[in-house]
Formats: structure tokens, C-alpha cells, sequence
């Protein structure tokens, strides 16, 4: 009788206010690893300096950003020494570290590049057979990355934690639901209820 009391007297209230708290949680939690996957698929390419298109065709040919020639040794300039070509641009490893590119901003020096480096390259096919063409004239070593290169990986974990978070913040409001409503969702209710003796 205590039990069957108890139950008449439950507040409704409380178990809508852990709904919000659940949601809440996983909320933050979708938010949180959203983050950590940007903040990884951004730290791939953290020992890369980035160096524009213009001034990538003018290193190609021994030039510098303003398209001067440059000798060294008395011998034309060879800046870039091997390239790897991606779906979403180009990585290289400097024969010589050029200068950097001049900064937009009067107050700020530019950054040193480093050794290796990034040029996002224009995604149509003949600019590219154009660059490829250059690069074989210059004797820069030259390969093609595969489509299922670092970047895509990423990015398709990033979904699959996304979409897996989602599904487990449907199924906990859901669940939540469904306790206020007296009971399982149906299709597990009959399993959860215990056997009423006859």
C-alpha cells in the first residue's frame, strides 16, 4: 500500500526537469566533441606553412614574389625540391627556404616558411595539367596523392562521432520521454513490465 502511495505521489515536475539536464549534457558533450575533431583535422597540417598560388608558380621557376629571377651560386634558383598533389591542393619540401611572402598587415613581420609547405591549388583540370606541365620543366619531383588522403579520414570520423552523438541524445530525450509517459517505448515495454500473477 506504502508503494502503491508513493507512486500516486510522484511528482510529475521532477521527472520533466531531468529531461532538460539530459539534453543538456548531451548537448555540451556534442559540442565538446565537435571541438577536439576540429581542433584535430586543424593540427594535421600544423608543421606546414601555407604559401599562396602566385607566389608557388613563381618559386616553380626560380623566382621570387615579385617574379624577379634568382641566382644562386651564379646558377638559377631551385626553391622547391619534390611535390605531392592532393585533392584539396599541393605539398612540398623546400630545396631552399625562400623568402616569405610579404605580410597584409604594415606593423607585422612576416613568418619565416618552414620546410615543408601547403599551396591550395584551383580544383580545375586543366590549370592543374598546366601546373604539372611547369613542374616537369623545372625537374620537381612530382606525385599524386590518393583521393583517400589524412584530411578525408577526419573528416568522415567527424561524422560518424556526430551522427553517433545525435542518435544517443534521440534515444536518452526519448527514453526520458517515455518514463514520464508511464513506461517503456513500446516495443520494449513488453519485456521490461513484470508478469502480473493471475
Amino acid at each position: 500500500m506504502d508503494n502503491d502511495r508513493q507512486e500516486e505521489n510522484r511528482n510529475p515536475e521532477s521527472e520533466t526537469s531531468r529531461t532538460p539536464k539530459n539534453l543538456n549534457f548531451w548537448i555540451l558533450l556534442f559540442i565538446v566533441g565537435s571541438l577536439v575533431a576540429w581542433l584535430v583535422i586543424s593540427l594535421q597540417n600544423f608543421d606546414y606553412s601555407t604559401i599562396s598560388y602566385t607566389y608557388f608558380k613563381n618559386l616553380i621557376e626560380g623566382r621570387d614574389y615579385n617574379g624577379q629571377p634568382v641566382t644562386i651560386d651564379g646558377e638559377p634558383a631551385k626553391f622547391i625540391e619534390s611535390l605531392e598533389i592532393s585533392d584539396d591542393g599541393a605539398y612540398g619540401t623546400f630545396l631552399v627556404i625562400p623568402d616569405p611572402e610579404p605580410s597584409t598587415d604594415p606593423s607585422k613581420q612576416p613568418t619565416a616558411l618552414k620546410k615543408e609547405f601547403f599551396v591550395r591549388l584551383p580544383p580545375i583540370d586543366q590549370t592543374r595539367d598546366e601546373i604539372l606541365q611547369r613542374l616537369d620543366r623545372a625537374g620537381i619531383q612530382t606525385k599524386i596523392r590518393a583521393a583517400s588522403n589524412a584530411t578525408n579520414t577526419y573528416l568522415t570520423l567527424f561524422v560518424l562521432i556526430s551522427l553517433g552523438l545525435l542518435l544517443v541524445m534521440f534515444l536518452s530525450l526519448r527514453r526520458a520521454q517515455n518514463q514520464m509517459m508511464g513506461g517503456g517505448w513500446f516495443p520494449f515495454r513488453f519485456f521490461t513490465q513484470p508478469s502480473q500473477a493471475i
